[in-house]
């Protein structure tokens, strides 16, 4: 890795504050890339600093960064990763090139939500009143400041930026005072953990589904390709066309990816016959293979889909390509993912599966 040939001279550059050197290094290996990827540099402690490679909200450039930081060897001095971590412990000191001043004064108050998503509310006389565009801004800018970005990216559902002159018909709820940055922090994980400790304790496929098949609307869906949905796990399906910041990591503890089967496939009887049969089929070969579950299917313009939550992506691919060739299903079928990080990857049901075009969405 060309990092390795000038981190020490990086490293001692950003201590001496000279950084013009780095700053053209580092935008010219940046523009190598298709994408676009942020990186920065920052403190870690007295000793090591923070080489951080982040999308920086572009969801969909995620598995690129997580690609690039993987493969970083370990360099002395260094801590690289893939997430801004929480910077700043002292609100009177918040300088960011997005965001600075004094915000000693800032409160909060956290909300759990249906969805596994949690809502922060801040609230300062720095903004000028309940939840205006640009206070809502710097509450997200504070967000990540505070939290971390992976926490930003993946947890928080909304923000809520209301100036204390206010506070009292925005929420009704005890604010939380003193050591500010600690306590948010600890709050927050708090109720993450809340979170975890509903979901199963055993991966899905162990699990048998408690509830019977719900029916869902589909009509806040932009994409209409898809037009019905049963269910067994619907808060899945609904947390998906709510939030269009579906993560995982909120409905399992186990690594599990919920995706779907989007295929074609030509049928001699009704979709409403066929689908609740093929997903009985695969549902069982994948709890047999220990590789997940199906948890739904619908139906659509031009294809046919079915909801799955995986755990291991290729030991599922090898299930469901054998039964794409019992019932020939059409060499365009892929594994898509609801995750907003995954949702433009896809693995072909076959070897020479095409390229799905940029407008197959769900």
């Amino acid at each position: 890795m060309e990092f390795g040939k000038v981190s020490e001279r990086i490293y001692r550059d950003f201590n001496a504050q000279d950084y013009s050197f780095l700053v053209t290094w580092f935008n010219r290996r940046m523009s190598r890339f298709n994408v676009e990827l942020f990186w920065t540099i920052s403190r870690c402690d007295d000793k090591k600093l923070f080489l951080i490679i982040t999308a920086s909200g572009v969801g969909e450039n995620r598995p690129i960064v997580e690609t690039f930081v993987s493969r970083a060897p370990d360099f002395p001095d260094w801590i690289v990763q893939s997430y801004k971590p929480p910077l700043v412990r002292e609100c009177s000191k918040i300088e960011d090139n997005r965001i600075s001043g004094d915000w000693s004064d800032l409160k909060f108050s956290l909300q759990k939500c249906d969805d596994n998503v949690i809502e922060v509310s801040l609230y300062s006389n720095n903004f000028h009143g309940i939840n205006l565009d640009e206070d809502v801004d710097n509450a997200i800018v504070l967000g990540e400041i505070l939290l971390g970005e992976e926490n930003l990216d993946k947890w928080i559902g909304a923000f809520g930026a209301i100036s204390l002159t206010q506070q009292s018909g925005a929420s009704g709820e005890e604010l939380s005072k003193a050591e500010f940055a600690d306590k948010l922090h600890a709050e927050f994980e708090s109720l993450k953990d809340s979170i975890r400790n509903t979901l199963p304790r055993v991966p899905y496929h162990e699990l048998e589904f408690e509830q019977s098949l719900s029916t869902l609307s589909l009509e806040h869906v932009n994409d209409a390709s898809r037009t019905s949905c049963e269910s067994y796990l619907p808060h899945i399906i609904e947390s998906v066309m709510q939030r269009f910041i579906f993560h995982s990591c909120r409905f399992s503890n186990f690594d599990e990816l919920f995706c779907y089967l989007k295929f074609q496939c030509e049928v001699t009887e009704s979709s409403e016959t066929f689908l609740p049969s093929i997903r009985k089929e695969l549902d069982a070969r994948l709890v047999d293979a220990k590789a997940g579950r199906c948890f739904g299917y619908g139906a659509g313009r031009e294809y046919f889909f079915l909801d799955l939550v995986l755990s291991d992506i290729e030991r599922a691919r090898e299930v469901i390509s054998s039964l794409a060739e019992e019932y020939n299903f059409s060499r365009s079928s892929w594994i898509k993912f609801f995750d907003r990080y995954y949702m433009c990857e896809w693995v072909g049901v076959y070897h020479d599966t095409p390229k799905p075009s940029p407008d197959e969405a769900w």
